[in-house]
């Protein structure tokens, strides 16, 4: 797939199913790409501060990418401008199959 870097034996298939329309938007509303960030849940039991650290980082005025973030507090971390998506489960194959992404 374009854009995907091989972990491991892990790769995602071809896409299966047409993503929701939020996600659509969101990706579409993109010139510049889309970072997927999903650390799994063990990243949903570190200390507040530490999860503000990566908000900090994808919010920098810097950062020109959207980025769409797993993560089950979905209020922790709000861009003015919305360029950060969180959401407590996305359909991670069919997002990693986007060449956006």
């Amino acid at each position: 797939m374009p854009n995907t870097v091989a972990v491991g034996d892990i790769m995602a298939g071809q896409r299966r199913k047409t993503l929701p329309r939020d996600l659509e938007d969101f990706i579409s509303a993109s010139k510049d790409g889309v970072i997927l960030v999903a650390f799994g849940s063990y990243f949903d039991f570190l200390p507040q501060d530490v999860e503000r650290k990566f908000c900090d980082a994808f919010t920098d005025g810097r950062n020109r990418l959207r980025v769409i973030w797993k993560m089950k507090d979905t209020d922790l971390c709000a861009s003015a401008d919305g360029r950060v998506k969180v959401m407590p489960w996305v359909p991670q194959n069919d997002l990693l199959a986007d060449p956006r992404v």
